[in-house]
């Protein structure tokens, strides 16, 4: 149960950071 919970929390963390990612990277193409 702890590892999943582990797993879960890294998957949110990494989505957040790709979603920053993401949207930076669209606003540097469009500058």
């Amino acid at each position: 149960m702890l590892v999943d919970l582990n797993l879960l929390y890294m998957l949110r963390c990494t989505a957040w950071l790709w979603m920053a990612i993401n949207k930076y990277f669209l606003l540097l193409v469009s500058c």
